[in-house]
């Protein structure tokens, strides 16, 4: 009888093929407002509870501490990451009794997307300990997709009682990118410091908004077809920068530190203007009566401190753990909308109630005997826009070595369930409950990194 043998390359890539088929993280409904995808982010970084500011991790680094840019002993590293981002949403309303009680949840509109997305970069070695590290990554994600089938309501007796009358569609695409340049250098044995800049480029920013209607019906938001498109501009390339130091007291020990500062951002050519949703007091969006028109806005996001570290356990198996804890003043955030000039209305400041927030982020890598590691992590954020949207993610991964090449790869994912109203209010239609918006969320990354 033959026995199998354990070959960790198929295993490596058995499960790397299951893990590209997950996918994204985040409320995108808001990705107008409110950034998403703000880091870049390696595999490695990403299974370890998104961590890295005591790590030195590459081009990572550029963002979350450039004071441990490193090589490790190469004179320089290439890094390719790549990402299959998934998101899927679930809107439903209450179905109610003759006493008023909930009976269930009735789902009317159910959304699933895939986005892929690749950053790249280089770390070199130069002489006295000193490395500098070039990337571009994504820094704000606008994609969000939404699409909604209407269908009318027929008497009894006609063979299609449903029959379609029309469809309500929000697509958001296009991305802020950032270049990032960086260097760290040693202070003295056991300490670094580093800075980073990153100047940040609009690609491919749009906003459509479209009801289209096959057959007058009062389900549908408006009796006339419409579709919206407009070409969101970003004025200018901001720059913010990012600086950081790491103090290795033990061998086994590092403590990193990090400072990233805050930026302001315009968008212009915007239809859809942030404002503020009166039924739940989170952010919404006002639209100009004119389709022909388009304002801007002036968006200013706050600086973000990080503290982390990083030890090697005493442990028969190799290994290391991670813990860092993030904070950042959302109560700085602002918003001034600068709706069309049709309006007549001045600049002003959307009275958004953000909150300041903290964030948990750690990580556990075992290296066995094969010298393949498996890292596994958690992240626990609290969120701008309260409570309600508090999360808990849980990261996996692992990683292969082929000579001078190293294959990472990670996966995070958690889920979200918050109340909001109907995005397209019905012509005749008054809505007395919420409805019950549930977000599942995953990310699976590769990285790619070939060492000279």
């Amino acid at each position: 009888m033959n026995k199998k043998t354990y070959n960790p390359k198929q295993f490596i890539i058995v499960i790397a093929l299951l893990l590209l088929h997950t996918g994204i993280v985040a409320q995108s409904y808001f990705s107008l407002i409110l950034p998403q995808g703000q880091r870049l982010s390696s595999a490695r970084s990403l299974s370890m509870g998104m961590s890295g500011v005591a790590t030195s991790a590459g081009i990572d680094n550029l963002w979350m501490n450039p004071a441990m840019l490193s090589t490790r002993g190469q004179l320089l590293t290439a890094t390719i990451n790549g990402s299959l981002r998934r998101f899927e949403e679930k809107r439903s309303y209450p179905v109610m009794d003759m006493f008023d009680d909930v009976v269930t949840e009735n789902v009317y509109a159910a959304n699933r997307f895939w986005y892929p997305n690749m950053e790249g970069g280089l770390v070199a070695a130069l002489p006295m300990d000193i490395h500098v590290g070039l990337a571009q990554s994504t820094f704000w994600d606008f994609n969000y997709d939404y699409a909604e089938e209407i269908r009318g309501s027929l008497p009894s007796g006609t063979y299609n009682r449903d029959p379609v009358r029309g469809y309500h569609e929000i697509q958001r695409s296009g991305k802020i990118m950032a270049t990032n340049l960086g260097f760290s250098a040693s202070l003295i044995q056991f300490i670094k410091l580093g800075a980073s800049v990153q100047m940040l480029s609009g690609k491919d920013i749009q906003d459509r908004y479209a009801i289209n209607v096959l057959e007058p019906d009062d389900a549908l938001a408006s009796d006339t077809t419409f579709n919206f498109d407009s070409i969101v501009e970003l004025d200018g390339n901001p720059m913010m920068f990012t600086l950081g130091a790491a103090v290795q007291p033990t061998h086994g020990l590092t403590v990193g530190f990090s400072y990233q500062s805050g930026v302001e951002i315009v968008l212009r050519n915007l239809w859809s203007i942030p404002t503020i949703n009166e039924r739940t007091q989170l952010p919404g969006y006002w639209n100009p009566a004119g389709w022909d028109t388009t304002g801007y806005t002036i968006t200013t996001l706050p600086e973000k401190f990080v503290v982390g570290i990083e030890a090697k356990m005493k442990n028969p198996i190799a290994t290391k753990a991670v813990l860092e804890l993030h904070y950042t003043n959302w109560s700085e955030f602002k918003v001034e909308a600068y709706p069309p000039i049709e309006t007549l209305l001045p600049i002003e400041a959307v009275p958004y109630t953000l909150q300041e927030t903290w964030e948990i982020h750690g990580g556990i890598e075992h290296v066995f005997y094969n010298k393949i590691p498996f890292r596994f992590g958690f992240i626990f954020s609290e969120s701008p826009l309260g409570q309600e949207f508090e999360t808990t993610r849980i990261t996996l991964g692992s990683a292969y070595k082929w000579g001078n090449a190293t294959f990472d790869f990670g996966i995070v994912f958690g889920s979200l369930s918050y109340r909001y109203e109907d995005l397209f209010i019905a012509v005749s239609e008054e809505i007395p409950h919420l409805d019950t918006v549930k977000e599942s969320n995953a990310v699976a990354t590769f990285t790619l990194k070939y060492a000279l």
